[in-house]
């Protein structure tokens, strides 16, 4: 079988420190997929950090059992449904690891957990009625209890294992996240790619539904840097796409204002190719009555008139008289449809002292208004209180 090799060095060409191998094993009777014989403590160089079973793994749940130790770590949950989750959130990240179900049917990986949900890779194996049944692996967003029950949750991703599998064997479960892209593989075959965005990150854990499964040989890889590294590189991606767009509709824009220019150009010169044709087809008719010259004389004679008519109008209209009347006519024009602003005032403008006094004076005398213009009226009249008004000698101007 051909060796899982890390995204660094399939895609990225990159290699890793020491051997990057990750053996993928059958089952402890017998040999690997190499050909090496099943070592219990089997361990996995890769290039990441190790995680210890028995550092800071807390299960979610009283009813489910953990007995981690350096090398691996041994999940019982009897009658529930619940993971033992390591320490610490992550959002991107490779992790690798080898889990053999014990006893029941469901076990697998739990990763990007929060508030008791989060995505489950597990391994369902068949009854026991029969050993020709398929053996199934999904992918399932759920809660921890709605990923042990049929038909709950969502499924992401759901396939066949492939011949040759042994239910009583370590089988390697492998996930690669990166933003909201998930490559999943199991036994050293990437098994499918799952894009989904729900929960950005979260803790990883083993998790199992009424069975028991122990899982070893955990290698963990922080994706962090490539992710933030990915991540510029869509951006740039994205500016280099926006600013191909922009070129293009530049250039197309420029384009079809190129052609249609050339069709205005190719229509004029159209036109003046009609006209010119409807010209000379006057004097050939007259090549063929044999009156040539006289029709070119006839035109020479035409133009010369309408010359000497133009010259003539142009002297007459340069005369005094007429040009007088023509600046009149057009000054009486301007009055009359662009009159001139108005003057300045001869009057220096009011000083702030004595606008500051109006405001005053107004302010005194604006809630009297009513009654002294009502008294006013009765007194004096309509006509004499207007006249006294609009007086600047008159009592209210030399009271202010």
């Amino acid at each position: 079988a051909e060796t899982l090799r890390s995204y660094e060095e399939q895609v990225l060409k990159m290699k890793g420190a020491g051997d990057s191998r990750v053996r993928a094993v059958r089952g402890d009777d017998g040999p690997d997929v190499d050909g090496e014989e099943d070592d219990d403590n089997a361990t996995m160089k890769f290039d990441g950090d190790d995680i210890q079973t028995n550092d800071i793994w807390k299960v979610s749940h009283p009813s489910i059992t953990w007995l981690g130790m350096k090398d691996s770590g041994t999940l019982e949950g009897k009658m529930h449904t619940g993971s033992s989750l390591y320490k610490g959130d992550l959002a991107d990240f490779d992790v690798i690891a080898q889990i053999k179900i014990l006893r029941g049917q469901k076990a697998g990986f739990i990763f990007r957990r929060k508030a008791g949900a989060g995505y489950v890779f597990l391994l369902k194996l068949f009854d026991g009625s029969s050993l020709t049944e398929t053996v199934t692996a999904q992918l399932i967003f759920a809660t921890e209890e709605e990923a042990g029950r049929e038909g709950q949750g969502m499924e992401l991703k759901s396939f066949h294992v492939a011949d040759g599998f042994r239910p009583d064997g370590f089988h390697l479960f492998r996930v690669r996240a990166i933003n909201d892209t998930f490559g999943l593989y199991f036994d050293n075959e990437m098994v499918g790619t799952v894009f989904d965005s729900q929960f950005g990150s979260g803790q990883i854990g083993l998790w199992v539904s009424e069975s028991s499964a122990k899982i070893r040989s955990i290698q963990l890889k922080n994706l962090q840097d490539l992710s933030l590294a990915a991540r510029a590189g869509e951006r740039q991606r994205d500016e280099i796409e926006a600013k191909k767009k922009a070129s293009d509709l530049q250039n197309k824009v420029e384009t079809f204002r190129r052609l249609r220019a050339l069709k205005l150009i190719q229509r004029q010169i159209r036109k003046k190719l009609q006209i010119r044709l409807i010209r000379m087809r006057a004097y050939e008719k007259a090549e063929e009555h044999g009156n040539l010259e006289q029709m070119r004389v006839n035109t020479l004679v035409v133009w010369l008139t309408a010359l000497a008519t133009l010259k003539k109008f142009d002297k007459v209209m340069s005369s005094a008289d007429i040009r007088d009347k023509m600046t009149a006519s057009f000054l009486e024009h301007l009055n009359i449809h662009h009159p001139p602003p108005p003057p300045p005032p001869m009057k220096k403008p009011p000083k702030m002292e004595d606008v500051e006094l109006h405001h005053q004076y107004q302010t005194r005398v604006n809630p009297y208004k009513q009654q002294w213009t009502e008294a006013g009226l009765v007194v004096l009249g309509p006509e004499k209180f207007e006249q006294l008004q609009q007086t600047d000698k008159g009592p209210a101007g030399m009271q202010k």
